[in-house]
């Protein structure tokens, strides 16, 4: 679930930004047998704003049986279209980078993710830390001689999107443990997860009604979907 390994492959080399950011890590560890990925999410999401939710397929084997749920990003990396990266801070500074080739974007991606350093006293089987996110189907342009003339920009869903996320909640199916991480930086002090605990806790989570405002509309028939 972490950073997708396309840009790996670039040999590009960059100057790196004067940005250093050391974290430190504190978690918690519990039972999971009475809740699930999405009850959790669903406790989190009003709470904290962009809020994400990688849920594992398999519960049955011990291997890669982890699901995740992030929550309150403290630095983040979009490419919200094929001309721009936005890029946000932990010291609450912004850049914006014009994209002039763009088979450069991996290359700044990986730059970004050599800016943050994590805490290495904690040893884990599984991913707690790092970059979360996702990457489209129209990123494929970033890596690949490819260019789509009629791509729809009016989703508005980013081309990439990765960020760190101050808190992690990993659950392990197959042992029906959830941890709960807390990152933050070195000179910081942690904000505490009881607030998440409680959440996590909690027996209520908000449900909200759904409706359609005008008429259905499709680009295709029922016979040329067909």
């Amino acid at each position: 679930p972490l950073i997708a390994a396309g840009f790996l492959f670039f040999s590009i080399l960059r100057k790196m930004r004067n940005k250093n950011f050391k974290f430190k890590t504190t978690f918690k560890k519990q039972l999971a047998d009475t809740v699930t990925p999405v009850s959790i999410y669903l406790k989190l999401r009003d709470r904290f704003a962009n809020s994400f939710l990688l849920e594992s397929s398999d519960y049955h084997g011990d291997e890669d049986s982890y699901s995740y749920i992030c929550c309150d990003p403290i630095a983040q990396f979009i490419v919200p279209d094929k001309s721009s990266i936005d890029i946000s801070y932990p010291d609450n500074t912004s850049e914006k980078i014009s994209i002039e080739d763009r088979k450069n974007v991996g290359s700044h991606l990986n730059d970004f993710a050599s800016s943050f350093q994590p805490d290495s006293q904690h040893k884990f089987d599984f991913a707690q830390n790092g970059l979360f996110g996702f990457m489209s189907y129209d990123a494929v342009q970033f890596f690949e001689d490819v260019d789509f003339s009629n791509s729809n920009e009016d989703f508005e869903i980013p081309k990439l999107h990765y960020s760190i996320f101050r808190y992690v909640i990993v659950l392990h199916h197959f042992k029906n443990e959830l941890y709960i991480f807390e990152h933050y930086l070195e000179d910081d002090e942690p904000k505490g997860i009881k607030q998440i605990e409680s959440l996590i806790a909690s027996k209520n989570f908000p449900s909200f009604n759904f409706s359609t405002s005008g008429e259905v509309q499709s680009n295709l028939t029922d016979d040329e979907f067909l």
